[in-house]
Parts: C-alpha cells; structure tokens; sequence
C-alpha cells in the first residue's frame, strides 16, 4: 500500500527563504513483512555540500500518544558513531532538550540499527554526492495493526536551499508528555491497515481479510499498493470493492489460477477502479470470473477497472472477463488488454451489459457471447484483435461500437444478426462484406478484401465500405466476382510499389474503388 505525500523539510540555516514549491516526496509502502519509508530530497535543486537529515517518529498505540520511538541519521557532532549513523532511540526524552536536533542532541542516541533485526535503514546523509533517497523499513509484527508516525526531514548547514519553509519543524515546545496526535503538525500521519470496511470501520491488511469479515452490502475502499493475495474470492453478497485512489495505483495482481484472479460468486457485488492484472495462467478461467454454478449470481457490476494480461503468452490467458454458469453482469467503462477473450459470456439467461469499454489485442476476440438471455454491446472500442465480436446466439443489441484494425470485424455464428444494420449502427475503419446473390449479406465483416474474395463464390458482389485497405502483397482476384465501393467516397486499396490487382477469372467488375501505390499517383 504505498502512500505518498509531498512535505516541506525544515530549512536549518539562518539564510532567509522562500516557498517556491520544492518538495521532498515521502512515500510509504507494506508488504508482507516490512513497512518502508522512502524520503526522497530533490538534490538537484541544491547547491554546496550539506546534510540531509531525517527522523522518523513513532507511536504504536492506536491514539498517537505512546510509547514511541524514532529512526534517525545520527548528527554526530559529539558522537561515538560515525556521522550519518542510522540509530533508533526513543524520543520523548531529548524532545525539548536544548541544543537538539527535533528530538534527537548532537551525540549518540540509542544504538545503531544494524544491532537491531527489525529494522533497517540506508542512504548518504552528507555531501554533494548523495542521491537523495534515504530509507527506512520496519518489521510489520513491530508495528501491530494501526501506528502513527511523524517525519521530521531537515536539509542541513551545507547545502543552500531557498525553496524550503520551516513549516515541518516539531515544536521544541512539546515535551514527552505530549502525543504526536496533539502536536498539529503537518507531517504528522495515521497509517492504518490498506483495507477500510467503511460500514463498520474496521481495518485489515489484505482484501481478502477484509472481505472474509464483511457482511451483505458492506463497502471496502482498498487504498493505493500493489495486492499480491493469490485468488481473491468475492461471495458476500452486495459486497463493494472499491480502489481509493486511481486504478493505475490500485493493482490486484498475481497468477490466472484455476478459479481465475477475482472470483465472484454473489449477487449484486461491484469492483470498482483497480489495476487487475493476470501475470501468468495457470488455468482456463478469467482475471475477473464470475461464478453461478448451481444458482443464479446477477447484479454484479465490473467498472472502472483495467484489466490486462502481462505474461509471456497472451493466447494462455483465456480472458479478461468470463461467465461461467448463469450470471446477470453489467461491464462498464474498463480497459480490457492482451487476453486470448476479452469479455466473454459463456451460456446464460441472464442479461448482459457490456458497454463503453476500451477492448484491445485481443488474440481471438474482444468480445465473444455465447448467451440468448438479452445483451446489449453498446459504446465500445474494439481495436487490435483478430475478431472484434463473436456472437454464438441470437437477442444481442449492437449499437455505437467502434471497431478498428480487427483481422475480422464480426462473426456472427447465430446468422441472425441483420449485418446492414450492424453497419448502420456501428463505426469501423475498414468492412468488407460478401452479397450473395439469392441470399442476405454473408454473417461476416471482414477487415480485408483479399479474406472476403478469398471466401466468395462465383457471381458474388464483394462490397467495400470507406476506409483504407493498406495491401501487402497483390490483390488476387480468381472468381467471376464483383467489388464495389457502397458510399459515396470511395474506399481506397494502397499497395506496395511491387504489388497490384492480379485478375485470373473472367467477368470480373471492378468499380467505385481508389487504388494508390506508395508514393506514385492515383491509377
């Protein structure tokens, strides 16, 4: 769960500054067993050879008030150890001590960290040649379930500065008895569990925890990290999963298993806002597979998510998004890459929703549907695939999709789709369709000429809507065919200065077509 925060050091020279929005970043990140701090100065804003201090504060109780301890990069100007020495002390004694450094004097203070195994620190504290990122983790069992802590990073004598303030400076006024919760400084934070139950406001470590200890209708806001929690099972019902922050920052991450990444088997459950990301495949499941098996499990919502495939072989993948069972899904505004399918309904009578995506390298299909229960596929951006829409069975609403750079636009296997008002109703950057004389379009919107003449029969109409054909070897024609472009502006076929349009059949009619060689004029 990284946590970032941009915070001004305290300037500790006596030369007047200003605010000019130089930051140091402070991020903080947990993992199984560490909770790491990473301070990082911007020193390519400084100038001279100076110091970089950092104390980091504390406090293990639940309300901020104690006990509590600080990490610090020792001053060493009376010390027995070297300047820059990572030490751990406890805090409160030295806190209005005069001569001191916000809580820690110009000498040793508790004992180095390298005699400690809970705790672990590094960076170059001193001189011109430091790169600035200094860092402290700590045992996460040390820790417990809920701490606070407060930073207090100086740029040292040395180095000049002048976009610092000294707002970060704890007041030297505060003795022990005061808890950092009261001190109202700006670097003071509470750093909770990742995981909130906003019903009941419990915390928790992993989402799966969290997810084991929810009630029906329960909402769990994930903060920002990197879960890593092996197959997460949603079956609470009406359960919310929301990311807190951007879904770029919120990753559910790990291996396609053989119950997909996220598993959803109840009703009315919503994920929302996360990176889903399948590293590797295991099974023949999806990253997000939602589950009826024996009852049917409708209402749920996947939105707002990117879901994508990053190990080595996409067509392992099997999908982003699939049905298994009887499921009623809506899938809404996601970004869907690199799966064998993107969204895929195996057989249900549930209705589907499946609108204003973004559905993309898709190494079979974007969107394949295998239901008759009532799916609407609106809005959508299918682009890069070999088939942009599959459709096994009948009652699907295809409306405003975009397809692009598909090898196949559409492949309708039900053969009840009226192609004419497919293309009607939907955008496609190229489409080619066989009319066939007695009969109906073809079920099939090609996104090349040569698959569509390849697949005509003699005395077919081969109709080329507007678009560019880009065509990279020659353009066969071996059956008494016709190609016609059907608009008004005409499609135009662009070859490669060795390629052209070979005819070997008879009665072949070519018409209402622009055809262009790389960098020679129309023919």
């Amino acid at each position: 769960m990284p946590v970032s925060a941009d915070i001004d050091p305290y300037y500790s020279t006596t030369i007047e500054v200003d605010d000019s929005g130089f930051y140091l970043q402070v991020t903080v990140e947990t993992d199984d067993d560490w909770v790491t701090w990473t301070f990082d100065f911007p020193v390519e804003e400084f100038t001279g050879d100076g110091n970089l201090n950092v104390g980091l504060i504390i406090a293990l109780d639940g309300e901020g008030e104690g006990p509590a301890f600080q990490i610090h990069n020792n001053d060493g100007a009376t010390a027995v150890y070297p300047h820059g020495t990572w030490m751990y002390g406890s805090w409160g004694p030295a806190i209005d001590t005069p001569g001191t450094w916000f809580g820690w004097p110009s000498a040793d203070l508790g004992v180095p960290v390298t005699t400690l195994d809970w705790v672990e620190a590094s960076g170059a504290r001193k001189g011109q040649g430091t790169d600035g990122i200094l860092q402290i983790k700590i045992d996460r069992a040390t820790l417990g379930d809920e701490f606070h802590w407060a930073a207090s990073p100086t740029v040292g004598s040395g180095f000049y500065a002048p976009a610092y303030d000294v707002t970060m400076q704890i007041p030297t006024a505060f003795g022990w008895s005061t808890p950092i919760v009261d001190m109202e400084v700006p670097n003071y934070k509470v750093y909770p569990r990742p995981v909130e139950n906003l019903n009941t406001g419990s915390t928790y470590w992993t989402i799966q925890a969290a997810i084991d200890a929810a009630d029906t209708d329960d909402i769990l806001l994930v903060n920002p990290g990197t879960y890593e929690e092996g197959l997460l099972e949603i079956y609470v019902e009406g359960l919310t999963l929301e990311a807190k922050g951007e879904a770029e920052d919120t990753v559910i991450q790990g291996p396609l298993t053989g119950g997909g990444l996220v598993q959803i088997t109840a009703n009315d459950v919503t994920l929302d806002g996360f990176t889903i990301e399948g590293t590797d495949s295991g099974g023949t499941t999806g990253c997000v597979w939602i589950y009826g098996p024996s009852e049917a499990v409708t209402g749920v919502t996947i939105e707002n998510n990117i879901i994508v495939y990053t190990g080595a072989d996409p067509v392992n993948s099997w999908g982003g998004v699939i049905s298994s069972g009887t499921t009623g899904v809506t899938v809404n505004n996601n970004r869907i890459s690199n799966f064998r399918l993107g969204v895929y309904l195996n057989p249900t009578a549930e209705p589907w929703i499946i609108s204003n995506n973004i559905i993309e390298d898709s190494v079979h299909c974007g969107i394949g549907i295998d239901s008759s229960g009532g799916v609407e596929v609106t809005g959508n951006t299918i682009i890069d695939g070999y088939l942009g829409l599959e459709i096994f069975r009948a009652n699907v609403l295809v409306e405003d999709n975009d397809f692009q750079n598909n090898d196949v636009q559409v492949l309708d296997f039900s053969e009840v789709q009226d192609i004419e008002q497919l293309l009607d109703d939907n955008t496609f950057d190229r489409a080619v369709v066989i009319d066939r004389l007695g009969e109906s379009l073809l079920p099939v919107i090609y996104s090349y000429i040569q698959d569509a003449i390849d697949e005509a029969e003699s005395e077919d109409t081969v109709l080329v809507h507007p678009g560019t054909y880009i065509q990279t070897g020659n353009l066969v024609i071996d059956e008494e065919v016709s190609i016609l472009g059907v608009s008004e502006t005409k499609p135009t076929i662009q070859f490669d200065e060795e390629f052209s349009v070979a005819i070997e059949a008879n009665n072949v009619l070519l018409e209402h077509l622009s055809f262009y060689k790389t960098n020679k004029e129309e023919t």
